[in-house]
């Protein structure tokens, strides 16, 4: 797992049916890479995030099989 502040927001007007139902957000890590992940809980933009991949995503999405990488996982305190 790894902490973040969400920066943006991805619009995407078409999405292969392995994206389930989310908002695709940016979030930059502490190191500051950028990357995409599946939000669930619906944050908003400036917000510190935690994101996870590999099982997480399963978890989260519920499916084995997925197109995400990269989910959010809680929206941190201050």
């Amino acid at each position: 797992m790894r902490i973040g502040i969400v920066t943006g927001q991805v619009w995407a007007s078409k999405k292969v049916e392995q994206i389930p139902s989310g908002a695709l957000i940016v979030v930059q890590l502490e190191n500051d890479e950028k990357h995409v992940a599946l939000d669930t809980l619906g944050c908003g933009i400036g917000e510190r995030v935690l994101v996870a991949g590999d099982g997480a995503v399963a978890a989260v999405c519920q499916r084995e099989l997925t197109a995400v990488d990269l989910v959010v996982t809680a929206s941190l305190d201050n």
